[in-house]
């Protein structure tokens, strides 16, 4: 009311001085954001520069180590080079390289088996250097050490590529920090074709980096650091945590900005960011310049604090804002002139919002008569308590819609259970089939799927998949599949003619591009005769009654769904006691609650415990329990099945013999 009884002289008066002070707010926080911006900018540059002839000098060691190892594989790939010439020539490599560059201290030819000689399955030279720098060579492989299943010969057969390895610490040579680059071995046959041979790799010492990173600053403050193209701290000022840690586990796990800054700076940019974490081995906030290596996508990073940076600057800032708030608390003073009779029909407003909020939506309003903003809002008042009546009614419409939705979707993983085989159906002609099959979908409904029937008296036809993504769709997509090749299966057809059958069912106007990894298996239970064929799906595993395993590596061909494609088959002769376990990637891709995977290699350990004597029921049972202490209560991620057969030697067998 007073500035309704005032003139228009008084009202200008105040928003002018209101303005004023907002306006001078206004420049002197613009000021100060352009001058630290110039300054920032000088600084990111500079850093830049200073991060990336850094690298530049570490990347020269990768590159001669990259050069000699690609060089020795051309040689490797030479059929003219005998045992001897490729044995000396490693020697002379090693050697070479470690009086130019003393990180090198290893290097090996690793064969695939049989490649040397038809009487060799495994043949591997290692080259070293002990501590005076004499040349040590040895001969390695064997049933103790397959070094063909191993990561570093396994991944650039896999990828078709040299590789830099992750770091890690070899326990052999007195715990040294080291990584290893691989290059694939390819010969051509005598058809002509290009054909993988083996791998050639050399060994590097990690443990100069320390020295030579720990040298950077930026404006002598500050440190530096490298990690790995995948996060694992390789160089630190804090030894504590390198090869401990990652830059991702530096930080609290549900910090998004924090692991979304990790992904760009392994994403092989460089650039200039800021961390607000003091677990970098700062005091407070402070500034990020990353570059990538050129040779193996490391990163070198440079860390320097944003108070030592920006002291003086800051000190400028906050003494200039500390004077503007002055001048305008003394602005504002002068022009507060609110009545308390103006104020009224807010405060009764406020009284009236508290009681809809706390659900009385039959709440009287108070009456506002005036034409400006306070009458406006009153108008939005009762427009917003009309809304929320409406908005109820809605949502009791919406909660009732989706109960029943919950209620289909118990009845479709009813359906689902339904379309799968059970066990008892395992039994014909007299024969006894110890068979066992799990399925725990992720959701309500999931996409894996598992089937067993038998072809005729002695054939048992036996399926797992693994439909791409989750929930309904996968659901159909996976009913299909087991449509399809229920419809399709023939004692006439070899298994590699089924799936091709199936995957040109499947392919066909999938405008989706939804797929299925499919493994598809027929046992003569007379004979132990297994034909298979593997569409993309997890290699399966044999388990010997002696306790040995296997696992089925062979690939016929990529997932189905995807396009046309003929897929072969293979054969596998079973012995008696011999048990096959199929898994789809819910198994080794459970999650703990750290986000790590159970992994490829803890089911095997499980495997070859032996404590299930090669029964189905008790294989996928220790299985289970595994995976289940691994999680520890974490949520399931994906949908798991699991299907084993254990082959009875072509003679009825009780299943508790």
């Amino acid at each position: 009311m007073m500035l309704r009884r005032r003139g228009l002289v008084f009202k200008q008066c105040f928003f002018v001085l209101l303005a004023v002070g907002l306006v001078f707010a206004g420049v002197v926080f613009f000021m100060s954001w352009k001058v630290r911006l110039s300054l920032l900018s000088d600084i990111r540059e500079r850093s830049l520069n200073l991060a990336q002839s850094s690298a530049n000098e570490i990347d020269q060691v990768f590159f001669e180590v990259q050069r000699t190892a690609k060089m020795l594989a051309l040689l490797a790939a030479d059929p003219q080079f005998s045992d001897e010439m490729l044995q000396e020539t490693l020697k002379r490599a090693i050697r070479e390289l470690h009086r130019e560059r003393e990180q090198v201290f290893g290097g090996s030819f690793a064969f695939e088996p049989y490649m040397r000689s038809p009487e060799r399955r495994y043949c591997m030279w290692y080259v070293s250097l002990d501590g005076e720098g004499k040349v040590r060579f040895e001969t390695a492989g064997g049933p103790d050490y397959e070094y063909f299943m191993l990561k570093w010969y396994e991944v650039p057969k896999l990828l078709e590529q040299p590789v830099w390895s992750e770091p890690y610490i070899d326990t052999g040579l007195g715990e040294i920090a080291m990584t290893t680059y691989s290059v694939p071995i390819y010969r051509e046959d005598a058809a002509g074709e290009r054909r993988f041979a083996g791998v050639v790799t050399i060994d590097v010492s990690l443990d100069w980096l320390r020295e030579s990173i720990g040298k950077l600053q930026f404006n002598q403050v500050g440190y530096a650091f490298l990690m790995s193209r995948f996060g694992r701290i390789v160089s630190h000022p804090l030894p504590e945590i390198v090869m401990n840690e990652t830059f991702f586990s530096l930080a609290p796990l549900d910090d998004r900005k924090f692991r979304e800054l990790g992904r760009r700076m392994l994403s092989g940019e460089q650039g200039f960011a800021r961390d607000y974490y003091p677990v970098m081995k700062t005091e407070g906030d402070s500034y990020l310049c990353y570059v990538p290596l050129s040779s193996n996508r490391w990163v070198l990073v440079l860390v320097f604090p944003s108070r030592v940076l920006f002291g003086t600057l800051n000190l400028m800032q906050w003494t200039t804002v500390g004077l503007g708030l002055a001048g305008i608390g003394l602005i504002l003073l002068l022009v507060i002139y609110i009545p308390r009779r103006e104020l009224r029909p807010l405060r009764q407003l406020a009284t009236a919002a508290e009681r809809i909020g706390a659900g009385d939506l039959q709440t009287k309003l108070p009456e506002i008569v005036s034409g400006d903003e306070i009458g406006m809002l009153g108008g939005a008042f009762v427009q917003m308590r009309q809304a929320l009546q409406n908005y109820i009614a809605e949502l009791q419409e919406t909660t009732s819609a989706k109960e029943k939705i919950e209620s289909e979707l118990k009845i479709a993983r009813s359906i689902q259970n339904w379309i799968l085989p059970q066990l008892r159906e395992i039994g014909r002609s007299g024969r006894r089939m110890d068979l066992h099959a799990e399925l725990f979908a992720a959701r309500s409904v999931g996409g894996d799927l598992y089937d067993f029937f038998w072809l005729n008296d002695n054939k048992l036809c036996f399926a797992i998949g693994d439909v791409a993504g989750k929930g309904v769709p996968a659901a159909l997509f996976m009913a299909v599949t087991q449509t399809l090749h229920r419809g399709i299966a023939s004692e006439l057809l070899s298994s590699g003619e089924i799936v091709s059958r199936v995957n040109a069912s499947l392919a066909q106007n999938n405008e989706l591009m939804m797929f299925v990894t499919y493994f598809l298996g027929i046992l003569d239970v007379a004979t132990g005769r297994l034909e298979y064929t593997n569409a993309g799906h997890n290699p399966p595993y044999r388990l010997a009654a002696a306790g040995r395993q296997w696992r089925l590596d062979k690939l016929h061909g990529p997932p189905m769904g995807i396009g046309e494609q003929q897929y072969g088959s293979d054969v596998l002769q079973l012995s008696p006691g011999d048990c096959l376990v199929l898994y789809t990637d819910g198994v080794t891709e459970a999650l703990n609650p750290n986000r790590d995977c159970f992994g490829e290699q803890r089911l095997r350990q499980v495997l070859a415990g032996g404590s299930h004597h090669n029964r189905p029921q008790a294989v996928i049972n220790a299985i289970l329990a595994s995976v289940d202490a691994y999680a520890a209560g974490a949520e399931q991620a994906d949908d798991i099945t699991m299907l084993a057969i254990r082959y009875a030697g072509g003679r009825e067998e009780r299943a508790d013999e």
